[in-house]
């Protein structure tokens, strides 16, 4: 994997990013459930 500052910790941005894509490809039927990421702090 290519690790760079966003792959170490992406923050609170970075976990809206996932959540907005997740929401997104539901929306477009690429997703069949709607699904809410846990998010683990390390």
């Amino acid at each position: 994997m290519y690790v760079n500052d966003w792959t170490l910790d992406f923050g609170e941005r970075g976990r809206e990013a996932v959540r907005v894509l997740l929401a997104r490809g539901h929306e477009a039927g690429v997703i069949p459930e709607r699904i809410e990421p846990e998010f683990i702090d390390g």
